[in-house]
């Protein structure tokens, strides 16, 4: 009898082994599963960190883009001098460049035009007349 539980006793151990043996082999298998699917999470992370960085890039330009648009959309250019609206949305009756928007000026002597004295752009605007041009700007608002 004695040999027959040895045998049992082998046997069981042997099918412990081999069960364990399986297990551990699915467990393998699981492990590549998850390490291949951890793969595919990085390089799907690496392509989203990419779009993200292209989107910030886009971004930016398009704020700076619109940036430009409000600056252009703030200046009236008439009788070659810009003209900005103030904070109560008028137009202010100081003329300013249309190149730099530096303020221009103009002695009023002699018809002589109104002109940028930093970058030298002369206008067709004389002194005499800013005060009507601005009045034909704010009643465009009206």
């Amino acid at each position: 009898m004695a040999d027959v539980s040895t045998i049992f006793s082998f046997v069981k151990k042997l099918a412990n082994g081999v069960t364990d043996a399986m297990t551990a082999e699915v467990l393998r298998e699981r492990i590549n599963l998850i390490n291949n699917q951890l793969d595919i999470l990085r390089t799907a992370h690496e392509a989203a960190q990419k779009e993200l960085a292209d989107c910030k890039a886009k971004c930016n330009a398009l704020e700076n883009e619109v940036a430009r648009y409000r600056e252009t959309e703030q200046f009236v250019i008439k009788n070659g001098a810009a003209f900005k609206k103030d904070a109560t949305g008028r137009y202010s009756d100081v003329p300013l460049c249309p190149r730099c928007h530096n303020p221009i000026g103009g002695s009023g002597m002699l018809g002589i035009p109104m002109q940028c004295i930093p970058c030298h752009h002369v206008t067709s605007l004389h002194p005499s007349k800013v005060d009507s041009v601005v009045a034909e700007l704010n009643k465009t608002l009206e």
